[in-house]
């Protein structure tokens, strides 16, 4: 019965330290980006690609207070469009962001804008071209009667 008692105390004792030791079992942090769809409170939905499905699928990621971000200062700046990239551990079956990296979207498409070209009429663009000169007209020929006064 003394041998009994013994066996059973190591196996309660056994079962209780692997129950601690499973219990602080260190969480792996998983990576995915992608683009968000929507946000909403603390929730970000976020589409990206699944290559099991080959398809695009929409995945919603929680935040809380100790989500760190980048590109952006909190979640209220995430939106619709961002390319985004997130840490996250698996939690309870939901998947908590640690980090989320935002490009945002109109950052990343903005291109310069090009001067404005100015209006030009037609007639204006390109000059008319010039009509020769006349030619003087020949000076009219006297006769030297007229020229010299008469004498009488």
């Amino acid at each position: 019965m003394k041998k009994l008692s013994v066996i059973l105390a190591s196996f309660l004792f056994l079962t209780h330290i692997s129950g601690i030791a499973f219990a602080q079992e260190e969480v792996e942090t998983e990576y995915s980006y992608g683009t968000v769809k929507s946000v909403s409170g603390a929730q970000i939905i976020v589409s990206e690609y699944d290559f099991e499905k080959d398809a695009d699928v929409d995945v919603t990621y929680t935040t809380d207070a100790s989500t760190q971000f980048e590109g952006v200062a909190a979640i209220g700046e995430v939106g619709t469009g961002d390319d985004i990239e997130i840490d996250y551990v698996v939690k309870g079956g939901n998947k908590n962001a640690t980090l989320v990296s935002i490009e945002k979207a109109a950052a990343a498409e903005a291109v310069p804008a090009a001067a404005p070209v100015p209006e030009v009429a037609p007639e204006a663009a390109v000059p008319a071209p010039e009509a020769p000169a006349a030619a003087p007209a020949p000076a009219a020929e006297t006769a030297p009667e007229a020229a010299k006064p008469a004498a009488q």
